[in-house]
């Protein structure tokens, strides 16, 4: 009988070191599935900044998948800014190359006459709306009101307000 609890007790502790040999590992694992997640959610899954047209309506594509879709919100999110004006330009500014965002507003009229292209339906558009609203707390009308104005402020932006005056 006392032989068999000595191989009791010895099963124990072999059993519990395993166990202890799992959970270090199991937390070497995590740590590294938290790294490679942090690392890819800092890269855009687009190709940016987009310079045309044919270029948007690629992105506008692949947007429609749930993958890529994911990997943009969270690039969004985690690109961030000091507060929701500030996060939108981040964002808007590194999407978009400048001579482009020139031939955008947010619901495509344009008073001179030239047509624009409308950011308001894009799939582009409705992730940053719901990416910025849900990390900065502010909802999505702000948000896509600061965008009109974003687009509107276009021609001021790099130098453009000195060469008019």
């Amino acid at each position: 009988m006392q032989n068999l609890i000595s191989e009791f007790r010895h099963f124990q502790k072999v059993l519990l070191n395993e166990i202890l040999e799992l959970k270090s590992e199991l937390g070497i694992i995590k740590c590294s599935v938290a790294k490679k997640n942090t690392y890819e959610s800092l890269l855009c899954p687009l190709d940016i900044p987009l310079k045309n047209k044919s270029e948007l309506d690629v992105a506008e594509e692949l947007l429609g998948g749930v993958t890529l879709t994911a990997k943009l919100v969270s690039w969004c999110e985690t690109t961030g800014g000091k507060d929701f004006e500030h996060h939108i330009r981040r964002l808007l500014s590194k999407l978009l190359s400048h001579s482009f965002s020139l031939e955008i507003n947010f619901t495509g009229t344009s008073k001179q006459g030239s047509p624009k292209i409308a950011f308001k339906g894009t799939n582009l558009c409705k992730i940053i709306v719901s990416s910025v609203a849900r990390s900065q707390n502010v909802n999505e009308a702000e948000v896509e009101q600061f965008c009109g104005r974003w687009f509107h402020g276009g021609a001021d932006r790099y130098g453009g307000r000195a060469k008019r005056s």
